[in-house]
């Protein structure tokens, strides 16, 4: 019965541990676009993302209508590639991710900075896919709010 336990345990340690790993990695594909964008790395970000990738924003427009946009990761990377006046910051938290073999979402909460100024805020939700190569962005969708934006004071400072 000891021995059942033990070998029960020591699994479901290795399995915590894997998903544990497959989490870091996912988030940490999350972040490196953060850092991509900051440094203006087109050919980093472009790395992060499969062929053909879709980036969608849920917004209001002028008129206070509910909008999805949508743009191919190529303008993205291209956006990335510029060097700026400002540079452009989006600091996360509130990290959530959820896995299921070769497929990741991972949901963050962030805030939007041009230099120092906060623009806006809103949630990150990155669709990933396991390939040979690593954990890829096949999907990014964001929302965007300039207002009832709750901006943790670390990160807000």
């Amino acid at each position: 019965m000891k021995t059942t336990l033990l070998i029960l345990f020591g699994l479901t340690a290795s399995l915590m541990a894997i998903s544990q790993d497959e989490e870091e990695a996912v988030l940490e594909i999350a972040k490196q676009l953060f850092v991509a964008m900051e440094t203006n790395d087109g050919d980093l970000a472009a790395s992060l993302f499969t062929e053909g990738a879709q980036l969608s924003t849920v917004h209001k427009d002028k008129e206070g209508i509910t909008r999805v946009s949508s743009i191919l990761v190529e303008k993205l990377v291209e956006v990335f590639s510029k060097e700026k006046e400002q540079t452009y910051s989006e600091p996360i938290w509130n990290e959530r991710i959820m896995i299921d073999g070769d497929y990741a979402v991972v949901w963050v909460d962030y805030a939007f900075y041009l230099g120092k100024e906060f623009s806006h805020c809103g949630v990150d939700m990155f669709q990933m896919v396991k390939l040979e190569a690593g954990w890829k962005i096949f999907g990014l969708t964001d929302t965007r709010r300039k207002s009832d934006c709750t901006v943790p004071e670390e990160i807000s400072a």
